[in-house]
Order: C-alpha cells, then structure tokens, then sequence
C-alpha cells in the first residue's frame, strides 16, 4: 500500500473514532469525516464504503485485543480478580476511544463484531466462574457479569472525562462485583 494510502486511512479511522466517540456514529456524516482528517470525501469513500465499515475496522481489532486477554486468563491455572480487572483495564488503555461502539447499530449489524463480543462474553463468563469457584461472588456469575457491563463503559467515561483517575479502576470493579 501506498504512504500516503496508507496515512490517508489511518487519518480517516482516527477522524471517525474521534468523532464517533464525541457524537456516536449515527449523528456523523462522512463529509464530517472526511473534514476532520483533512481529505476528500472521495478519498473517504475509497477507503470505506460506508460508516458500518468504519465502526466494523475500528472495533474488530479492539474485541480480538479483548479475546486474547480473556484467553490468556483462561490458560492460567488459577483465576483472580485481579487478573480479570487487569484484563479489562489493558482493553480500556488499549481501545478506550472505540469501546463505546459496541453498544452501536453499526456493530449489531456487523456479523463478525456480533461473533468477537459472543465469543467475548463466552470466555469473560468462564472466567467469572472459575473465579466464583475458588472466591465466590456474592452475585453469581450471571448478576456480576450484568453488574460489570452496565458498570464498565460508565466507569470509563467517568475515567475519560477526569471525574475519576484511572489508578481506581480495579478498586471500583472489585468493589462493586464483591458487594
């Protein structure tokens, strides 16, 4: 791929996390898009047909990012929540900008995103398990994995707006999942 191609792409996919996170994907056109990167609208739809496909490049490597960690936890022998809160904080650190788009139309739409947050919840449930094996949790693996995913995109705009630090994050999971 050409530099410039290339650049061109990253430029558009920042613009478009920038702007999807500020607004949502919904309330972003692609002229809106293609403004903020400094490029085309032409160049923008070179790129990406549509802005399901932006979602869809923007979120897959986040959900195989957070996969990974949740496949790592499984292959220890033993299970901690501090190896779960871990886990969650390094998919914040490394994708905190697009996380929010799971919620989104794009991504229900998306069979490979639906397949990757599956998988996702598949694997984080077998770690709650094998967690509430060895440390029960006071709200069964189902309640604390409802409570941890109403929680956990709030607790990261509350991080990403300043209203708290990021080095709380563990102690806030931990002490809402051991309520």
């Amino acid at each position: 791929m050409r530099v410039d191609k290339r650049r061109n792409e990253v430029r558009i996919l920042a613009s478009a996390a920038e702007l999807f996170s500020t607004v949502g994907p919904d309330a972003v056109s692609i002229d809106d898009i293609a403004r903020h990167a400094g490029v085309s609208r032409a160049t923008v739809y070179n790129h990406y047909e549509d802005r399901g496909l932006m979602v869809e490049s923007l979120l897959v490597p986040a959900l195989r990012f957070a996969v990974d960690r949740q496949r790592r936890i499984l292959a220890q022998e033993r299970v901690s929540l501090r190896d779960v809160t871990n886990a969650l904080e390094a998919v914040f650190r490394e994708h905190h900008d697009v996380l929010a788009l799971v919620d989104c139309s794009y991504a229900a739409r998306s069979e490979q995103i639906r397949d990757l947050h599956a998988e996702y919840m598949d694997l984080l449930r077998e770690t709650f398990r094998r967690l509430d094996a060895t440390s029960p949790l006071p709200l069964g693996v189902d309640g604390s994995l409802r409570l941890l995913g109403t929680l956990y995109l709030e607790i990261l705009r509350l991080i990403d707006r300043g209203e708290i630090p990021a080095v709380r994050f563990h102690e806030i999971v931990k002490g809402a999942l051991l309520i």
